[in-house]
């Protein structure tokens, strides 16, 4: 029997932005719940995709800190077809998320962000390096064989940026079952050390993931940046098709549903439009056109899943955002801003 939802499987949702930690990368101006998603979204807007869909992406915000997290935690356990995944900081992962994550959990994503304490420190404030991975290390202790997939990642910075091998032997004898690594464009390129010593580092790195049979992700992009690609003997594979518009929804704190996380382009909101409505609807069905045509101008060009970045399409992404909210828009480019200063000080 069809369905609305047919080929759906995957639901993200933007929990808010409240969080226990201020990172330095971190671009937004307001940690506290008063954005969070209410109720009535996940509990009753989105009621009639649960029982079709195989995961819920949680995303904060601290996960770990929210209410609202914790009640779609709970809420979740009635769907036996459902794993969630979730990123967290790690800092405060009690009881309840340490048994729902090992019983209900399809993945998760520490993001500590250093392999040493003194570097964790100058990145995250408010953090604590040995409970977060004492926090990991009871995760890996209790869960069922591989489930939850258990990853670690680092946003490269001039404060880790000599870390990334080290970073993978950690994850390695903490038993994760990935390495993820991500780049900030403003960010992760303000006063490095000497490009020789990043070079070096980031080949004894390629070299200690495949010597340990450790999963990286996006560690050939680091490769790519720092002129290092061609070293790695990887394939020259074109990208397939983004299949996201075909099988993933997101949904944010406002009810607002995209396709992915990385487009800006809005097909209804649930307060306003049935889900059905949405699924079926011009704006969904012209997004998959343009898919199935090779026109990624509505993707932010930063995607890993974009086979065709172009400067249009970030072009498009901030005269949306600055369209839809400039006062916030030019609040979190200024932080960005002056976070950059400060480290090429």
């Amino acid at each position: 029997m069809t369905t609305p939802f047919q080929g759906i499987r995957r639901l993200h949702l933007i929990m808010g932005l409240q969080c226990n930690a201020r990172c330095v990368m971190c671009y937004q101006t307001d940690f506290s719940a008063k954005r969070n998603m209410p109720p009535e979204i996940y509990r009753e807007h989105l009621l009639p995709l649960y029982p079709h869909i195989q995961s819920v992406k949680i995303q904060g915000g601290e996960p770990t800190i929210m209410s609202n997290c914790r009640d779609l935690a709970g809420f979740l356990r009635q769907f036996d077809n459902i794993l969630y995944s979730l990123t967290t900081n790690g800092i405060h992962l009690d009881d309840f998320w340490l048994e729902s994550i090992t019983t209900q959990g399809g993945f998760i994503n520490f993001s500590i962000n250093a392999a040493r304490p003194q570097s964790y420190a100058q990145i995250v404030k408010y953090g604590d390096f040995d409970k977060v991975r004492d926090s990991l290390k009871r995760v890996i202790a209790r869960r069922q064989g591989r489930q939850p997939r258990v990853a670690i990642s680092m946003v490269v910075l001039t404060h880790n940026i000599l870390e990334v091998a080290e970073f993978i032997q950690m994850g390695h004898d903490l038993g994760v079952d990935l390495v993820s690594f991500g780049v900030d464009p403003i960010l992760s390129f303000a006063n490095l050390p000497p490009r020789a010593e990043i070079q070096a580092q980031l080949e004894r790195a390629d070299e200690l993931a495949q010597h340990l049979g450790m999963e990286t992700e996006a560690l050939d992009v680091l490769l790519r940046d720092f002129g290092l690609r061609e070293k790695t003997e990887l394939p020259q594979v074109t990208p397939a098709a983004c299949a996201l518009p075909f099988n993933n929804l997101v949904v944010d704190e406002r009810g607002e549903v995209r396709v992915c996380c990385n487009t800006w382009k809005v097909l209804g909101n649930t307060y306003r439009d049935s889900l059905e409505d949405i699924v079926q609807g011009r704006a969904m069905q012209a997004f998959r056109r343009k898919m199935d045509q090779g026109d990624y101008t509505w993707c932010d060009p930063y995607c890993g899943n974009n086979p065709r970045p172009t400067r249009q399409a970030l072009f498009n992404k901030y005269l949306y955002l600055a369209r839809r909210d400039p006062k916030d828009t030019y609040a979190k480019f200024k932080k960005k801003l002056q976070r950059r200063r400060l480290l090429s000080a």
